[in-house]
C-alpha cells in the first residue's frame, strides 16, 4: 500500500508539475495566437478601409471641382464681361457658357449632370440634362445650402430620375459679388459602388458597403442585389455609424456567420462606410 501510494503521489506531482503546466501553456499560446491573428486581421481591414475611403472622397471630390471650376469662371480675364452685373444668366449662356460647362462635365466622369439654377426661384435655367429643364428647385437642401456656398448633399431619391442621387452645388458670383445663380452637379452613385467594389485588396469573404445617416444601403455589398435607399441592414457596425462613430465590431451576420468589420463615418460624403470579413 505504501508504494502505491507513493506511486499515486509521483503521478500526482508529474502531472501538477510537467503535464499542467505544459497544458496551460498550449492554452495561453493558443489564445495569444488568436489574438494576434485577430489584430492582424483588423489592421488590414484597416489599411482597407483607408483605400475606400480615398476613393469615396475622390468622388465627391470630382463634383466639388466640377462647380468650383465653373463658379470660378469670373476669375478668367477671357470670360469676365460675361459676368457684369447688368448681363442677365440668360445671356451669359447666348455667350458661350454652355460649351464651358459641357467641358467641364466632360472632365469628370463621377459626374452625371450639372445644372444651372436662377438664385430667386430654384428654376433650372441650364442643363445637360435637357429634361430638367425649367424645373423648380426652391424647396432643395442643394438649392438652400448652394446659395450660401459649397454644399455636398446627402443621397435622396430623385423622382425625377426615380433613383437615388447625391447632389453638389456652390453659388455663381458676379465680379461684384452678385449672385447669378446656383450650380448643381449630379454624382454618379453607380461609378461609386464600382469603384469601392473593386476585388483590389479585397478577400473573398470581404464585402464593402455604404450607408446614409439613417442606415439604408447607399451602394450595394457584392453579396447583395437591391437598389441604394431600399434596404436597411442592422448589425453592431450599422449602429456605431449611425451615431457617426469609428471603429470596428466583431458580430454574427443574418446566415449565423461570425464577422469582423471596420467601419468609418465620412462627414465629407455625408455617408458611413463599412467593411465586412468573415472570421472563422
Amino acid at each position: 500500500m505504501r508504494s502505491l501510494t507513493i506511486r499515486t503521489q509521483l503521478y500526482f506531482a508529474f502531472g501538477l508539475f510537467i503535464v499542467v503546466p505544459i497544458a496551460l501553456s498550449f492554452l495561453f499560446s493558443f489564445y495569444y495566437v488568436k489574438v494576434f491573428l485577430l489584430e492582424r486581421a483588423y489592421q488590414n481591414l484597416e489599411a482597407l478601409l483607408d483605400l475606400k475611403t480615398s476613393q469615396i472622397v475622390t468622388w465627391v471630390a470630382q463634383g466639388q471641382k466640377a462647380v468650383n471650376l465653373i463658379a470660378n469662371i469670373g476669375s478668367n480675364e477671357a470670360q469676365e464681361h460675361f459676368l457684369a452685373d447688368n448681363v442677365s444668366i440668360e445671356e451669359i449662356f447666348k455667350a458661350g457658357y454652355k460649351k464651358h460647362i459641357h467641358q467641364v462635365k466632360s472632365e469628370f466622369p463621377n459626374v452625371k449632370s450639372i445644372s444651372v439654377l436662377a438664385p430667386d426661384t430654384g428654376r433650372v435655367i441650364y442643363s445637360t440634362e435637357p429634361m430638367f429643364l425649367d424645373r423648380l428647385r426652391t424647396h432643395e437642401p442643394y438649392f438652400k445650402n448652394g446659395s450660401q456656398g459649397l454644399y455636398v448633399g446627402s443621397v435622396v431619391y430623385s423622382v425625377g430620375r426615380e433613383e437615388a442621387v447625391l447632389n453638389i452645388s456652390a453659388p455663381l458670383f458676379s465680379n461684384e459679388k452678385k449672385i447669378l445663380s446656383v450650380l448643381a452637379a449630379e454624382m454618379k452613385l453607380s461609378h461609386l459602388e464600382k469603384s469601392i467594389n473593386t476585388r483590389t485588396g479585397l478577400g473573398r469573404t470581404d464585402f464593402v458597403y455604404t450607408i446614409d445617416s439613417f442606415g439604408f444601403y447607399v451602394t450595394m455589398p457584392t453579396s447583395r442585389k437591391a437598389f441604394p435607399l431600399q434596404m436597411a441592414p442592422d448589425n453592431e457596425a450599422i449602429r456605431q455609424l449611425l451615431s457617426k462613430k469609428t471603429g470596428h465590431a466583431r458580430y454574427k451576420n443574418q446566415n449565423g456567420i461570425e464577422i469582423i468589420s471596420v467601419y468609418r463615418w465620412l462627414p465629407e460624403a455625408n455617408m458611413g462606410l463599412l467593411i465586412e470579413k468573415e472570421y472563422i
